[in-house]
């Protein structure tokens, strides 16, 4: 039987197809991620503790309500964070794309909650300089950070922002309660200036480059 002449060489077609295609490496278990993230930090963070020092009115802090609920907070909605920055990796999030609202809900909670504090408590803006706790705070997010964004490369997410958001969700929290941990310094205005600025800023501009961060 003779092959007709329009009829497209099927070897050479398989062959265009594959023309390109090179071995990729096997997505880790959402958990494993997450896992290996929470254990290098802890050290980390437990180190940046020890370096810095813990604010000399902490046996008395460990008291305080109010001290105890804002630092279960960071708690919750960092580990929570970084579960969801896991899962994003998957590109389905293997069915759990629900997750999103547990860390979101949970840090509007938290910025709520620092809100009404302002309100009752007044926000006196001290001038902007240089201080430890700015220091402070972007020593103790910079490899937790860095350290997730490379985790989450190793990963196909389809939600580019979603990642970066909760990849820097993450981190706020660590770095959250590494300086209610040592600054002694509990004012709305000092909190704004030199702890929530610093975060906000970096997270800010990965968000921006959030698209270009996570390419497939």
């Amino acid at each position: 039987m003779s092959k007709d002449k329009n009829t497209p060489d099927i070897d050479n077609l398989i062959n265009d197809l594959c023309d390109g295609l090179a071995p990729t490496q096997k997505i880790w278990c959402p958990y494993k991620h997450f896992v290996l993230w929470i254990s290098v930090s802890i050290v980390y963070f437990s180190i940046v503790i020890f370096v810095v020092g813990l604010r000399h009115d902490l046996a008395y802090q460990a008291h305080n309500t109010i001290f105890l609920f804002e630092a279960a907070l960071g708690i919750l909605f960092s580990t929570t964070a970084a579960i969801c920055a896991s899962l994003l990796s998957v590109p389905d999030m293997r069915g759990k794309e629900w997750f999103r609202a547990v860390p979101t809900t949970l840090f509007s909670v938290f910025l709520l909650w620092n809100i009404i504090k302002g309100y009752t408590e007044g926000v006196e803006m001290p001038h902007l300089h240089w201080v430890d706790c700015m220091n402070n705070g972007l020593f103790m997010e910079a490899f937790p950070l860095v350290f997730i964004i490379l985790l989450s490369l190793r990963g196909k997410t389809t939600h580019p922002i979603w990642m970066t958001f909760m990849n820097i969700l993450s981190v706020a929290g660590i770095a959250w309660l590494g300086l209610r941990l040592t600054c002694s310094m509990d004012d709305m205005g000092h909190a704004f200036m030199y702890h929530f600025l610093p975060v906000s800023v970096v997270g800010a501009l990965l968000i921006l480059f959030a698209r270009r961060i996570f390419k497939w």
